[in-house]
């Protein structure tokens, strides 16, 4: 039992009953006036003894007062911050329920030793909902406690009029005490259609969309189908790298479920389980030796020479795989979406996996949500508990820049925007979006391939990162964002991801200063300044975070192309615009062009172009 818990408890104490209650009743059970630590564990039973002691001493029976305590929690916390999350673990009372057993997996990074319960809604109607509440602790006073805890989430977060939370049911199975609870309300939300699911329901039916299952396995390495005789139909290719004899035998015989808690792996219970709820499977299997019986089978194993486990493998360890499930109705299986759960890189390396085998989704949220996460905690703790330390200070700057480093490393792979929408967990898929109007701008070194053969590689590392200083430089000064750059070639974008009418000017702003930008890097072959060629085009691309390693956002489209055929039938020391380009910012009358005429583009066939040449009035400044 945490501190965090029991310093609610003495709270809902002080205030419903008076300081003097507290001290008077602590000094008795023997605790004394020392107070709780949030971050330290205490003995299981001090919430049944105090519960007790102040049920006899304030004369109230001992189940209200465990509903003040678990009411009191949800307003506890809020000091801490956790309301920031239990505010928004659902749109309704159902989705808070079945979200707690995910809020819990989330505090268990801090709080490493909880033993958290499990939670999950039965049933919903007009008049409320039924949920099961399983734990291992046999006190049966916490279930008085969720009583008060669900109350009060469902008056702060929902403003629900006239709750009652009873107890339908509670009894012990095996290690677990099982408890059902029926929440009545006035429940205007089974009912009440959620305004965008006509816009859906019609987006669907008029462009279905089928996915290949090997797209599914791809992106979802850890997934795994079985029917309602429980055996496995197909999985992931990470599933089978660790249990490669899975398919075609019961999950069964590989697994038991261990979140929620109390509860046996069914068929019924893995298909009707809502998909925003936490599923957990543990494995009971030996790892090694389920690997030596695949080896076997496929006829690969010395049988008088057996190979010995790794050093670093141990049969002991037990994989998780956590995550949700779905019905599939068209092949009447379920589908389990999941991704393996280590407590450290020694348990990773126990079970045979590395970081590559992971699905690029997991190790990015990883990146984006787990540091800033536990730091921000980490933070929190250190200031209540070591607040007149010296070393605090020191602690807490350090802590601080590395966590801006890490943002840092973060924000130079993708933009910001979308950065912090991964960090809000929206997946990758939904982030791509259409960007009607972007331009999009090529540049190259003239000659570039010739200049290599005469230098040294480390020469050509050196003029580069003169060139490309100047370009990021100037791409921060004007808001445009750098795509990639690939050799000699630099790719920039205005429009995307944060959409502007000014796209086209920017990016001409920007390439007319990085022509002449430039100018104070020579030429270490014949010398002079070293040419560049620019090529720009405006129209529509596609965006989004692709790939697993070396994460990016790419731009793909048309307008992708045309720009790189612009640049390269472009000349040294000019910026070769589109008709497109011309339209948007001629009308300005900021800007200067001559026509190059009618040219032929590869893949675009006759274009009319523009070379760029200066903006009016614009004096152009090299940046340092």
């Amino acid at each position: 039992m945490y501190g965090l818990v029991l310093k609610s408890v003495v709270e809902c104490v002080e205030l419903e009953w008076g300081v003097a209650i507290w001290n008077q009743m602590a000094k008795k059970i023997g605790i004394g006036g020392v107070g709780f630590s949030i971050h330290k564990v205490y003995d299981e039973n001090l919430m049944a003894i105090i519960a007790e002691s102040v049920a006899c001493e304030v004369d109230c029976p001992e189940s209200e007062i465990m509903f003040k305590f678990g009411a009191h929690f949800m307003t506890f916390v809020t000091r801490y911050g956790y309301d920031q999350i239990t505010s928004v673990l659902g749109r309704k009372l159902c989705d808070f329920i079945n979200g707690l057993d995910n809020l819990h997996d989330y505090i268990s990074n801090l709080y490493k030793d909880i033993k958290p319960p499990s939670f999950y809604v039965e049933k919903e109607d007009d008049e409320g909902l039924v949920f099961h509440y399983n734990t291992s602790r046999k006190y049966v006073g916490y279930v008085h406690y969720v009583r008060g805890l669900i109350h009060s989430a469902a008056v702060m977060y929902y403003e629900l009029q006239d709750v009652k939370v009873e107890t339908l049911k509670q009894e012990v199975l095996g290690e677990v005490m099982h408890s059902v609870l029926r929440v009545t309300y006035q429940n205007c939300t089974v009912r009440k259609q959620d305004p965008w699911l006509p816009a859906l329901s019609k987006l669907r039916s008029i462009t279905p969309v089928s996915v290949n299952s090997d797209i599914v396995f791809d992106t979802f390495p850890f997934s795994i189908i079985f029917d309602e005789t429980m055996q496995v139909v197909t999985c992931g290719v990470g599933v089978v790298k660790t249990f490669p004899t899975l398919i075609g035998k019961k999950i069964t015989d590989f697994f038991v479920l261990t979140k929620p808690i109390g509860v046996d792996l069914t068929w019924n219970f893995m298909k009707n389980r809502p998909v925003n709820v936490l599923v957990e499977l543990t494995s009971t299997v030996a790892l090694w030796a389920e690997y030596e019986e695949y080896l076997r089978s496929q006829e690969i194993l010395d049988t008088e020479h057996p190979p010995l486990p790794p050093k670093q493998r141990d049969d002991s360890v037990s994989l998780k795989l956590r995550g949700t499930t779905d019905y599939l109705g068209s092949w009447n299986a379920v589908i389990f979406m999941c991704t393996p759960i280590f407590d450290n890189m020694d348990v990773m390396m126990d079970v045979g996996l590395y970081i590559s085998d992971l699905s690029f989704q997991d190790s990015l949220q990883m990146l984006l949500m787990t540091g800033p996460q536990q730091s921000a905690e980490l933070k929190l703790a250190l200031d209540m508990e070591q607040a007149k330390t010296s070393k605090l200070a020191d602690t807490l700057a350090e802590l601080e820049k590395e966590n801006q480093k890490a943002e840092t490393i973060v924000f130079s792979m993708i933009p910001k925007e979308i950065a912090v929408r991964l960090k809000k967990g929206e997946s990758a898929v939904s982030i791509a979006e259409v960007f009607e109007n972007v331009t999009v701008l090529f540049s190259d070194v003239v000659g570039f391939t010739n200049i290599c053969t005469r230098i040294t590689p480390m020469e050509v590392i050196a003029i580069l990162n003169k060139i490309y200083t100047v370009f990021d430089t100037l791409s921060e000064r004007y808001g445009v964002f750098k795509v990639e750059t690939i050799g000699d070639v630099y790719m920039a974008v205005s429009g995307a991801p944060v959409r502007t009418p000014l796209h086209a000017q920017r990016i001409c702003d920007m390439a007319l200063e990085m022509q002449t930008g430039i100018s104070h890097v020579k030429n270490p072959v014949g010398g002079g300044c070293i040419p560049i060629r620019i090529g720009i085009h405006s129209g529509g691309v596609v965006a989004g975070v692709v790939g697993r390693k070396m994460i990016r956002y790419c731009l793909f489209g048309d307008t992708v192309n045309t720009a790189s055929r612009l640049e390269s039938t472009g000349k040294g020391r000019e910026i070769h615009v589109s008709k497109s380009v011309y339209d948007l910012v001629y009308r300005t009358d900021d800007y200067i062009f001559d026509s190059r005429g009618v040219v032929y583009i590869k893949g675009k066939g006759q274009m009319r172009t523009f070379w760029l040449k200066a903006k009016k009035g614009k004096v152009i400044s090299i940046p340092g």
